[in-house]
């Protein structure tokens, strides 16, 4: 199994569905021994935070490369493998879920930065947390 076989039946965006109907038809069409992994993050759009738009929760399947251990010559390496991932999205309402999202909360954008071992993005993110909590401190009459 290739990518290319999980992306043909997706394509590069978020497939939306809403049924449980619906998403074990989206899995049917994938080859049988592709995994299948959950986001540990709810995503969000850039652009939805700080809009007027509607807000909408959604469920979304994606096609992804997961690292994954497997045997080479008798040795363990990790290696990308083909997989699909679900996941809990806010969307605008209205409009699809975008190909382009970032973790919904700031913790989790953390977590995220931390992984992808970019310094600016990490102490961007970190900066970002610290003033959530110092806001939901301060909103809850917790401030010093």
């Amino acid at each position: 199994m290739t990518f290319d076989d999980v992306h043909d039946v997706l394509g590069g965006e978020p497939v939306e569905f809403g049924t449980a109907g619906e998403l074990a038809a989206l899995l049917a069409r994938m080859p049988a021994d592709t995994p299948v992994v959950v986001a540990h993050a709810i995503r969000i759009g850039p652009a939805l935070p700080g809009s007027d738009d509607e807000e909408r929760a959604a469920a979304a399947v994606l096609a992804f490369r997961l690292p994954q251990l497997v045997r080479i010559d008798g040795r363990l390496e990790q290696r990308l493998v083909p997989a699909v991932q679900l996941g809990a999205f806010y969307a605008a309402e209205g409009r699809a879920v975008p190909a382009a999202t970032a973790a919904a909360w700031p913790n989790e954008r953390a977590v995220e930065a931390v992984l992808a071992g970019g310094d600016d993005a990490m102490f961007a993110a970190f900066g970002e947390l610290l003033r959530f909590v110092a806001g939901s401190l301060s909103r809850q009459g917790l401030e010093p």
